[in-house]
């Protein structure tokens, strides 16, 4: 019987070279796109900008992508996915320290998702802008929630139940939800006010706080 083609060695060389030329150049159209996108906005950049600027052809962009929504979509995507795995990564860092507090916790979790955005606060604000809008709204929020955030939260909220930190009758998707909604609520200051993160960690702390008050255990609100 012959072998395959795709199973010589030579060919699947000649395969993975392809494959990598391609993720380059699918790296720098995204990069290139992200820089207009912050720059001019969503509306005012143009498929044919990023390819000139990325020196390639628009071909060469639509191979990639299938238009200038997706093209965002996978800008929103990457940003979302590095705060989720940031913010994943400080969690189970904390949690390993055993007198932890849930308040600790949560602080550092939140620093860390401004700190890994700071630098992307121009294309936050066009991102913000863009979920209002009829066309990509629906679909930012749709693919943004393959990366909840919260889940997160959660998980801080269980490991404080379990330590003795938070009531066990807590209503833990509750918790998360509202301190998720207030961590969102302070990204408009870093976008507008140029806050920075330490900032939005202390007056995050305070509102951590409030919200958790009335879930402590009543030994400790003696």
């Amino acid at each position: 019987m012959s072998t395959p083609l795709s199973a010589l060695p030579g060919q699947r060389s000649v395969e993975g070279r392809r494959a990598a030329s391609k993720d380059r150049t699918r790296q720098q159209i995204m990069a290139t796109a992200k820089h207009l996108f912050s720059t001019f906005g969503y509306e005012r950049t143009t498929i044919r900008q990023i390819a000139a600027e990325a020196r390639l052809s628009t071909g060469a962009v639509f191979a990639s992508f299938a238009g200038k929504s997706d093209l965002f979509l996978a800008l929103v995507i990457e940003d979302r996915v590095a705060a989720y795995e940031i913010v994943g990564e400080t969690l189970r860092e904390r949690l390993e320290d055993p007198a932890a507090e849930v308040e600790e916790v949560l602080k550092a979790m939140f620093e860390s998702a401004y700190r890994c955005r700071a630098e992307n606060v121009p294309f936050i604000q066009v991102a913000m802008s863009a979920a209002w809008s009829t066309d990509l709204g629906p679909a930012m929020r749709k693919v943004l929630a393959n990366w909840p955030i919260s889940d997160h939260i959660s998980r801080a909220l269980e490991a404080a139940v379990d330590r003795g930190q938070i009531s066990p009758d807590a209503d833990v998707p509750l918790l998360s939800q509202m301190l998720w909604d207030c961590a969102l609520g302070m990204i408009p200051h870093a976008v507008f006010d140029g806050w920075s993160a330490d900032q939005l960690g202390g007056q995050l702390c305070d509102k951590v706080r409030t919200i958790l008050a009335g879930s402590r255990p009543q030994a400790a609100l003696r």
